[in-house]
Order: C-alpha cells, then structure tokens, then sequence
C-alpha cells in the first residue's frame, strides 16, 4: 500500500525531530537524521515495507539514545543495560543490536566494570573472594570474566592483609569480652565478610597472639 507524505514539520520542542504526515493526517514523530537518511520530502509516495523500516529505525535510536543517557549518569553492567532496555518496552532485536552497538564501541564493558566494583569495593569495604564473586554474579557478569578478573585484581597476599586489618579494628570492640567469646565474634565478622576459613583462620590467630602480647 502507497501512502503519500503530505507534510514534514520541526518540533518546536525539539528541534531535532519532525512530525510527519500522511495522507494529510499526522502519522509519527521522527529524528531529523531519518528524514534525511530515508530522502523524505512533501509529495513523494512510501510503502508499508518502508515506513516499516523507518519506524524500526526509530525504534532503535531512541533505544541507543536512551542506553547513551544510562551511561553518561554511571557506569552499567550489559544486563543492567538490557533490562533497562526491556523495562522501556523495546523488543528483544532492538535490545540485541544496542547492546552489540554499545560493546562494540567500548562503552559496555563487563570486564572493566567487574574491575572498578571490584577496586571500589576493596578501598571502601574491604570483603572477601566469595562475596565479591556473589555480588558480582547477581550482576549478570559470566564467570569466566569473573574469574579473570580476581585473579588479576585479588591474590591472596591482599586479601589476607584486608582481612587483618579489618580484625585488628574489630578486634578492639571486643576488649570487654572473654577470649573465646572475642574470637568467635571475630571469626563471625571475617567470614560474613566472605573471606575463606584458611584466611580467617591464620587471622584470628594472629590478632589473638598481638592482643595477648600487648596484655
């Protein structure tokens, strides 16, 4: 079916989309790119395939709009994208080709994402392989990047002095407890805290010999 285009206007509101109409009635609104990349002007006739297409089109800028805005507030894991993306109501192709837009120019990244959660989180508190792994996981990050990137961000010397140094602090609240009661509140916190019990373990007995020491 032919439609003829029988008007093209600016948005006064915003001036980088148009209003266009068909057959003397208003259709839909699209960027002004779009005009220019569909060649659509008064008087020329367009068929449903192409006004499919144009409005696909559409479609899928305001989608990549809308992912570029996400980003430019803070930085996004690919499923958080995606289902913001899907919480917009945008069909699943759509989503597919902005995600795949936005990997592919860098601007979605797991592995760095996991890397600055994981540094964040090391500088303002300081938890273990396991809940870090956790947390990251409910992200929607794939193991495999997961697993990279501790490896490359957390060997076992960092988080064996993380761990000592969170129980030296808490260690201190405890000063009025008993020996026993002291150390299974300290083993409580470190392992919430998700450091493994080998860690905990050497920690708690270091922190134990240093407050017997200083006794």
């Amino acid at each position: 079916m032919q439609r003829r285009i029988t008007d093209i206007q600016v948005q006064k509101n915003h001036p980088t989309r148009c209003s266009l109409f068909l057959d003397g009635e208003f259709y839909c609104g699209v960027g002004m790119d779009l005009v220019v990349k569909f060649h659509l002007k008064p008087g020329i006739e367009i068929d449903d395939d192409k006004l499919k297409e144009l409005i696909q089109q559409e479609e899928l800028n305001k989608a990549k709009n809308y992912a570029y805005r996400l980003l430019g507030s803070r930085m996004y894991t690919v499923k958080g994208v995606r289902d913001k993306l899907f919480e917009r109501g945008y069909s699943e192709e759509v989503v597919n080709e902005v995600i795949e837009t936005l990997e592919r120019y860098g601007y979605l990244n797991d592995k760095v994402y996991a890397a600055e959660w994981i540094q964040s989180r090391l500088c303002s508190n300081p938890k273990g392989k396991y809940i870090l792994r956790q947390e990251l996981i409910r992200k929607g990050i794939k193991d495999s990047i997961i697993d990279d990137v501790i490896g490359e961000e957390f060997d076992e010397s960092k988080e064996y002095d993380m761990a000592l140094e969170l129980a030296r602090r808490k260690i201190k609240l405890y000063k009025n407890d008993d020996p026993a009661s002291a150390k299974r509140k300290l083993q409580g916190v470190l392992f919430r805290r998700g450091f493994n019990s080998e860690v905990v373990n050497n920690v708690v007995e270091q922190v134990t010999k240093e407050k017997e020491s200083e006794a």
